[in-house]
């Protein structure tokens, strides 16, 4: 998740109230974190280009912040796994 003040001015300012159009990740997000800690959370705007990863953006207390949802390639070698990643490093 990326947040950028400069570039918030050009997302919608109006507060998220509909959930039913976004990934169920961010919807989980908005209900688990923003929402218990009283962030204001602008109607998330979707990215077409990025559409294969549920790209959206949005602010987040008058921040710019970009979603995107991690797609599974379980049959690629290589996949990212942060369990796996930590006890690789330790």
């Amino acid at each position: 998740m990326a947040t950028d003040r400069e570039h918030s001015t050009d997302l919608r300012p109006e507060p998220w109230l509909d959930t039913s159009p976004a990934h169920g990740d961010l919807i989980a997000a908005k209900v688990l974190v923003y929402d218990r800690c009283g962030f204001a959370c602008s109607q998330p705007v979707p990215e077409a280009e990025s559409a294969e990863y549920a790209a959206y953006e949005f602010t987040l207390d008058g921040l710019a912040v970009r979603f995107r949802a991690a797609k599974t390639t379980p049959i690629k070698a290589g996949q990212f796994d942060v369990a796996s990643a930590s006890a690789v490093t330790g």
